[in-house]
């Protein structure tokens, strides 16, 4: 269990006290002990969709029921979550047996209400209750049913109501709305709110400031955190509690102080009693694992343990937190310890251990076990089908995926939701075996019995029939806590079976695409065209240009598909970058009048903004305007991005004008633009002006990426205490899928600010997140070298080398050009030496750094010889730094090989590696004897090729 701002679970519990307190009545009792009898055992035990005629049977049969007893039903029912059956009790109570219903008994049904048909039936029902039953209990209840479906409208007018009623001065509805703030991440509006129960005299209770603490956790405030913790301490009317310190644990935790979030941990273990002995257990379980300190997770499960039997809550976080510590074994035997001793089975734990093993690529292992349940007469539900499904379905085995995810919906229950990533998986499978019919039947009935929204339907149905992949809903549900990062970590790995990974293989030997497809349908297997679109996309997403054209290519002429307006869209652009402009608009020439809509024209415009065309992205961007596309930020962004990059800085105020006359609103992209010239021109006063209107309009979401950029502005103009304090704000926002480029982006500016003691701590945050990639390398490796810091970048390295999987030759050079930078050339020798001889093969990058490093340190000789090497290593997208090319050519003239400097020189042009200029320029240096000029003099303005040599990562993708 993770207790996470964002945690659906935690964020339900916290309102289901609150309703409970709303509508507790003196009628229900603390416990359901005294309720043993026939008629909730056959309540309980009944399978049906209606509980009425069990009741009905019952007083066939001559018994009594007294409507205490049926409000204690209710309680059980809503307990285990059986909300349509206790609000079927409830009605039946009033309607056939004429019970008075109290006002909690109301505030029960606009609850159940709302949960079972939704917040428009809520309100029907709460018209037709009397003025006079329109309690604080009511109200509160209507409040409550808004928060909980996050109407923050309806939730504000319905408090303001409450107050002008003079509805009870109770804290219960201010947390109501504190929480409702909290969650959707409106943290300005809490410090107001808490400041008006100041003012008319409510006291914050446990609940307020926990939900102001969660607050703070959320954003990484740990000052306001801890000066939080030390007012709740100190407040008599408080009384301090274990999941007090375990939200602040886990806010130390977010912003990377462990030691801190330890002695959390430690406090809150001080505080643990009662009832709440097993929860607290649980939640301090996890936090050990994520902190990764085994031996307390081992310790506490021995805690645990002691107070009595093992309840399935206290498996699934221990099972969960051995997970986490990647301990398969260990969770293996926890398992079998659960099988062995549970009397009531609960599918989550089973489902817990088929993701795990489908995580780590057992997929004999989830089969296996899933077989051994059920051999061992456990039915397998809907949710346990569909683990296994998902399993199938990453492992590149669609077909055995589809076959389970109809077990699935046979197996189907009351409030189950399907992973929509599978299920769209599966749909699209299944229209490309020519089922369309069952697969829109079987969507269309899982809509019908509330297994997915209207609107995931209604899109899913839109891709499936215009085979468009894993969009929509798809994209929607990335930011849902991330169902998928449940099954898969932090990569998108849809589709990634057998064929893409011979693709990939195919692509790292530069090999033809067509072949490695036309060979697998030669085996007699197939291969949809959403799945080619998924592969298209990968490889751009990787800057495979060339093999997803290759793919896009082979789809049309050897698969004849039927191309999309995003397939020529996609289409424009790889062959843009592939081939040549020139070809691009050949293509667009021949794209029939009817396609020529606003995507593919975007895709024309984006072209010309790339390659820097100026004149045509304008003749572009006038002919939308002629043709009334529909008006989007979209091609103005284009038009504003291009104007930015080649210094037209003059131009974006004129263009984002013209958005505004348009009535097209600036979105952050437009802002961002703006902000990024306003650094280039070190205009300081312009870039915080914006940034205040920035985060005033309303339609504008703040991200980490923003401030990022205000930072490197600040730092631009030497302002370094501005910058670091717009760096702590870029703190706050990161979450989510971005965390890792966010780590890495603020990672280098710390660095540049030179605070040592902050990248160190960055890094820890980011090392938290999971498996470091080579790109976190990278930054931190760069960070350290910003510092001075080089011992520390020597042990960084050894560290990636011993646990890296894939070689990146970016890290490789970096290190090179650190050392020759020191002066300290023997190392950089000696590293590429060592390279060669563990069987790596120095890319051409590589030993252009190390001539680089020859030349600078005056060793000319070794510098063209190096050079040479680099050649000979050439791969295409490679290009030399042209300072130490001029330099080797020279040299190498003045020892008599000026035919073989020419022939270099003329073979470089020629594969792309230099531009005409450049190749012009160097060719008449070389002719007339001019040393280090031509070429040279405007790479000096160029914000410092040298510079880029000696500081910035390489951006050489092909030397990876």
């Amino acid at each position: 269990m993770k207790l996470l701002g964002s945690n659906a679970w935690r964020n339900y519990a916290i309102f289901r006290v609150l309703r409970a307190r709303f509508w507790s009545t003196k009628v229900i009792e603390q416990s359901f002990a005294l309720i043993e009898d026939n008629l909730y055992r056959r309540i309980s035990g009944a399978e049906i969709s209606s509980i009425v005629p069990v009741l009905k049977q019952w007083l066939e049969e001559g018994k009594e029921v007294e409507q205490s007893e049926l409000r204690k039903f209710i309680k059980q029912l809503r307990k285990y979550r059986r909300f349509r059956h206790a609000l079927q009790i409830s009605e039946w109570m009033s309607d056939q047996r004429n019970h008075v219903l109290s006002t909690g008994d109301i505030a029960i049904r606009l609850d159940l209400i709302s949960t079972v048909h939704g917040v428009e039936q809520v309100e029907k029902y709460f018209d037709s209750i009397p003025e006079t039953m329109r309690t604080f209990q009511v109200y509160g209840a209507l409040l409550s049913c808004y928060a909980c479906n996050r109407s923050l409208e309806k939730a504000e007018a319905t408090m303001q109501r409450m107050r002008e009623f003079k509805l009870g001065k109770s804290s219960l509805t201010y947390n109501v709305m504190l929480n409702l703030y909290f969650r959707q991440g409106k943290h300005e509006k809490l410090d107001t709110l808490m400041q008006e129960m100041t003012e008319v005299g409510i006291n914050w209770d446990n609940f307020t400031c926990n939900i102001r603490l969660n607050a703070y956790a959320a954003s990484a405030d740990v000052k306001g955190m801890e000066k939080l913790l030390i007012m709740m301490e100190v407040d008599p009317h408080l009384s301090m509690e274990w999941n007090t310190y375990v939200v602040a644990a886990n806010g130390f935790l977010k912003s990377g102080h462990n030691e801190k979030a330890l002695t959390m941990l430690k406090r809150a273990e001080e505080l643990i009693h009662g009832n709440s002995s097993r929860l607290a257990y649980e939640s301090i379980i996890t936090l050990y694992a994520a902190l990764g300190v085994k031996d307390e997770v081992y310790r506490l499960w021995n805690l645990y343990k002691n107070i009595g039997k093992v309840v399935n809550s206290g498996y699934l976080s221990m099972l969960s937190s051995l997970m986490k510590l990647d301990d398969i074994d260990c969770a293996e035997r926890l398992l079998e310890e659960w099988e062995s001793g549970t009397t009531i089975f609960d599918s989550r734990i089973p489902n817990l251990a088929i993701r795990a093993y489908c995580k780590k690529g057992l997929l004999e292992k989830a089969e296996a076990y899933f077989k051994r349940l059920m051999e061992s007469g456990k039915k397998p539900d809907a949710s346990t089908w569909e683990c296994l499904a998902t399993g199938y379905w990453i492992n590149g085995q669609t077909a055995k995926a589809v076959e389970t995810m109809k077990n699935a919906f046979l197996a189907r229950q009351p409030g189950w939701k399907p992973k929509q990533y599978t299920l769209a998986a599966c749909l699209k499978y299944m229209k490309g075996l020519g089922k369309e019919e069952e697969a829109l039947a079987m969507l269309r009935s899982l809509k019908k019995g509330g297994h997915m929204s209207s609107q995931i339907c209604a899109q899913l149905l839109h891709d499936n029939k215009n085979e468009i992949l894993c969009s929509g809903p798809l994209d929607l549900m990335e930011g849902d806590d991330g169902e998928m990062k449940k099954v898969i970590e932090q990569s998108y790995a849809p589709f990634q079976d057998t064929l893409y990974s011979l693709i990939s293989r195919a692509r790292i030997r530069r090999a033809p695409i067509g072949a490695v497809l036309d060979q697998w349908l030669e085996e007699g297997k197939e291969v949809t065209q959403s799945q080619l679109q998924s592969f298209i996309k990968m490889l751009r997403k990787k800057r495979g240009f060339k093999h997803a054209l290759e793919i896009s290519n082979w789809m049309s002429d050897q698969r004849n598909c039927v191309l999309s307006i995003a397939d020529v869209s996609v289409r424009l652009e790889l062959i843009s970058r592939v081939h040549s402009l020139e070809q691009a608009e050949k293509y667009f020439d021949s794209i029939p009048e009817s396609m020529r809509i606003f995507p593919v024209y975007c895709s024309l415009l984006n072209c010309y903004a790339y390659t820097m065309s100026l004149e045509k992205a304008e003749a572009t961007m006038k002919k939308m305007k002629e043709l009334k596309f529909r008006n989007s930020s979209f091609p103005y962004n284009v038009m504003l991005n291009l104007y930015s990059r080649l210094g037209n800085h003059e131009k974006l105020d004129i263009l984002m004008q013209e958005m505004k006359e348009l009535g097209i609103m600036w979105d952050k992209f437009t802002y961002k633009i703006r902000l990024t010239a306003y650094v280039a021109s070190s205009d300081v006063e312009q870039m915080e002006k914006l940034l205040i209107k920035m985060e005033a309009d309303p339609l504008i979401s703040m991200d980490w990426s923003s401030y990022s950029v205000v930072a490197n502005g600040f730092l631009k103009s030497h302002l370094n205490e501005k910058a670091l304090t717009i760096l702590k704000r870029a703190e706050q926002l990161i979450y989510g899928e971005s965390r890792r480029l966010a780590y890495e982006n603020i990672l280098t500016l710390y660095a540049t600010c030179g605070v040592k003691d902050e990248v160190y701590r960055i890094w820890n945050l980011y090392k938290n997140i999971g498996k470091v990639s080579n790109s976190g390398y990278l930054s931190m490796l760069s960070s350290l070298v910003k510092l001075d810091d080089i011992d520390g970048a020597e042990r960084l390295l050894e560290e990636w080398e011993s646990g890296a999987t894939i070689f990146d030759a970016r890290i490789r050079n970096l290190m090179i050009r650190a050392y020759c930078k020191k002066g300290l050339l023997e190392k950089a020798v000696a590293y590429v030496e060592r390279l060669m001889d563990s069987g790596k093969e120095p890319h051409a990058s590589t030993w252009g750094s190390l001539a680089t490093g020859y030349w600078i340190n005056g060793q000319t000789s070794k510098a063209a010889e190096t050079m040479k090497k680099a050649f000979m290593a050439r791969r295409p997208g490679w290009k030399p730094c042209e300072y130490t090319l001029a330099a080797c050519l020279k040299y190498m003239k003045g020892q008599g090989e000026e035919e073989e400097a020419l022939e270099i020189l003329r073979s470089l042009e020629k594969g792309g590696h230099i531009s005409s200029q450049i190749y012009d320029q160097l060719l008449h240096d070389i002719k007339n004897e001019i040393l280090c000029s031509g070429p040279l003099d405007p790479m000096e303005e160029e914000d410092g090729e040298m510079e880029k040599f000696i500081e910035v990562k390489d951006e050489d993708e092909n030397s990876r």
